[in-house]
């Protein structure tokens, strides 16, 4: 994890965390953008990794949007993601999503994109395939593929949301797990020359001494033990912001 001080970390403990609240500590009616990221262990018992399951964004940034939720679904194991989407009471693929709630009703943008200066200043989203400024962050493998990305643009800001199905090599056959990766960009458009310290979250000032603690079990679990059941290590989630 890269934080937007450049502190670079990684998440060792499952649950929701808040990776981004601007301002720092603000309550829900004065709160401009919080992000949260629900994070699991898709392997049990191995200490093999973590993958955000969704994100959710909310905040007065997001003005007609409200809260935005990404998610992988909940599906069979072993099956290629879905990926889902929930604003404003839909729920669906993303693509339809904004195409339907956002894009065509509220601002006619073609393909997506804004059409005047005051449109660019909204919120808005482009769903695609390609993967455009993700490829500095990112290496595609054999083992992993990309199903979909979302730009959500918010202000001069760009959040890359990534919907992944990677196969996971193991000695009984290969397992897949889906999740989500995000890269923020542009960050200092939002803040307003608010300083770091008073954005919250994860990756922005607070401290993560907690999050980035691995578990007793997994501390007491070998590297070993890891290679007797992996036939290559897996990859956890990625989640990089920059100012």
């Amino acid at each position: 994890m890269t934080g937007i001080s450049g502190s670079k970390f990684d998440i060792n403990q499952a649950g929701t965390h808040t990776l981004v609240h601007m301002p720092r500590n603000a309550d829900a009616s004065k709160t401009q953008l919080k992000i949260e990221a629900t994070i699991k262990e898709l392997i049990p018992n191995w200490c093999a990794g973590l993958w955000i399951q969704s994100l959710k964004f909310q905040g007065t940034m997001l003005e007609d949007m409200n809260t935005v939720l990404f998610t992988t679904e909940s599906q069979e194991a072993n099956t290629t993601v879905k990926p889902r989407a929930i604003m404003n009471g839909r729920e669906g693929d993303p693509a339809e999503i904004f195409a339907r709630e956002h894009t065509e009703k509220k601002h006619n943008h073609p393909k997506g994109q804004p059409s005047t200066q005051e449109d660019s200043q909204k919120p808005w989203a482009l769903v695609r395939k390609d993967a455009h400024v993700y490829n500095k962050y990112h290496k595609e493998t054999a083992q992993a593929s990309t199903q979909q990305f979302v730009d959500l643009h918010i202000g001069g800001a760009t959040f890359v949301i990534e919907y992944k199905t990677e196969g996971i090599r193991r000695k009984g056959g290969t397992t897949l797990i889906n999740y989500l990766n995000i890269v923020g960009t542009n960050l200092h458009t939002l803040a307003d020359n608010m300083p770091i310290q008073n954005i919250g979250g994860l990756l922005g000032s607070d401290d993560h001494t907690w999050a980035e603690a691995k578990p007793q079990q997994c501390k007491e679990r070998a590297l070993k033990s890891l290679n007797e059941e992996f036939l290559e290590q897996p990859t956890s989630s990625t989640m990089s912001f920059e100012m």
